[in-house]
């Protein structure tokens, strides 16, 4: 799933000071629920109070992923499928949606991402020999073709790194399963890691700053939530089944430590959270209030450069030791 925020520390005290300029956004959850009549964005508090639907179904239709760009301050999510499929945006708060992209420039799209450093849009879609990862700028403009079959098959969720300069992908069912990187423009395509410590996996998301990924994986009993370095190497259970169960979205809070995921489905529906190192699992929003969630991203309280601001926080970083940057996708200081 994508978001940027800078800690100073040790000798950076003008950098904290600098981005206490920068704008606040709110701490939320976002979510893309339902099917047909009963679609919707819906936000909630990130301990998953004061849930409300933000976008309706006049604007959203069977949508599948959301991610948050929160330097523009921007929600995009994918809905349709084959020909009425899209790439839409709205405001934060649900008002002013507009189609970015739509078929047959993007076609059954998986899930999508947000580079707000490079200001663009990167999203996985098709399956089998129509597999592909695209990217366009903010606006849908420039749309370029990244990576086809069979260098992708089948992908499932996409997470970006633009400081590391890498996407990462995770793609396959079964022993076909799959969790890869390449470059930002598609090359140096790598496999990190292989079934069986990967199988079915549903979401991805980059700590860049603690050099780790972890991906989700529903597969009913032998359902996890697992990390690994960023070359692939270590890959660590972080929770399985009972206490996660056929997850469907996976996204990370970099502030406060913690993982969100989305699972079940209809009258079982749950949104869920727990400490990064797995433990303090708690379900913080249930049926009705969700149902049937398809995406899920986390946008914690934080100074946010705005893009007039990153080229000076890049040679603030590149100046200076001891900064940290964190970066979500689906991300922490820390181990835990």
């Amino acid at each position: 799933m994508r978001r940027f925020c800078l800690s100073a520390v040790g000798g950076l005290p003008w950098l904290t000071g600098f981005l206490a300029t920068a704008p606040v956004r709110a701490a939320d959850i976002f979510w893309v629920q339902g099917t047909g009549a009963d679609s919707r964005v819906v936000r909630s508090d990130l301990n998953g109070a004061n849930v409300s639907s933000i976008v309706t179904p006049a604007a959203v239709s069977d949508p599948t992923a959301i991610a948050v760009d929160v330097v523009a301050g921007k929600i995009y999510w994918t809905d349709g499928a084959s020909n009425q499929s899209r790439i839409r945006r709205s405001e934060l708060d649900g008002t002013s949606p507009t189609t970015v992209l739509a078929w047959p420039l993007k076609s059954d799209t998986k899930d999508v991402d947000v580079d707000p450093m490079g200001a663009k849009l990167y999203w996985a879609e098709g399956a089998g020999t129509d597999s592909r990862v695209l990217r366009a700028g903010l606006t849908g403009a420039g749309l370029e073709s990244l990576l086809a079959w069979p260098q992708v098959i089948d992908p499932k969720a996409i997470a970006v790194d633009p400081v590391g300069g890498k996407f990462y992908w995770a793609q396959g069912v079964g022993n076909d399963s799959r969790v890869l990187r390449a470059n930002l423009d598609g090359t140096n395509v790598q496999t990190l890691i292989v079934w069986p410590q990967v199988s079915d996996p549903t979401g991805i998301a980059i700590n860049a700053a603690g050099g780790k990924l972890y991906w989700c994986q529903s597969t009913g009993n032998n359902s996890r939530i697992l990390s690994a370095n960023l070359d692939g190497s270590a890959p660590t259970t972080v929770l399985s089944w009972p206490q996660v169960l056929d997850p469907k979205s996976f996204s990370l809070d970099l502030l406060n430590l913690k993982m969100y995921w989305a699972e079940g489905a209809s009258t079982s529906t749950k949104v869920v959270r727990a400490n990064l190192g797995g433990t303090g699992v708690e379900a913080i929003v249930t049926w009705p209030q969700a149902s049937d969630v398809f995406g899920l991203d986390v946008v914690a309280a934080a100074p946010i450069p705005t893009v007039s601001q990153w080229g000076l926080v890049v040679l603030g970083l590149a100046l200076l030791t001891g900064a940290t940057v964190i970066i979500r996708t689906r991300a922490a200081l820390t181990e835990h």
